[in-house]
């Protein structure tokens, strides 16, 4: 596959990830965003794969989401 990428979107801000094939799965590498309101139970990043010259998006026809188990950490001013 020709010039693959990984967009994640969150809160208006996109991010570019590298990838890899494995088996039968092409899987994008994690990625960190920030976000200050931890009071929301849940945050989506959306993602799109792309490829190509024209970086068009790969067809999704089963809408295959991405999971990823999320680690937060908060701070706290003494």
């Amino acid at each position: 596959m020709d010039n693959v990428l990984c967009l994640f979107t969150y809160s208006w801000e996109v991010k570019y990830s590298t990838w890899k094939i494995t088996s039968s799965n092409l899987e994008c590498e994690a990625l960190q965003f920030e976000f200050s309101d931890v009071t929301l139970p849940i945050v989506t990043a959306q993602f799109t794969v792309t490829s190509g010259k024209n970086s068009v998006p790969l067809d999704n026809p089963q809408n295959i989401t991405g999971e990823e188990a999320l680690r937060f950490d908060t701070f706290s001013s003494l």
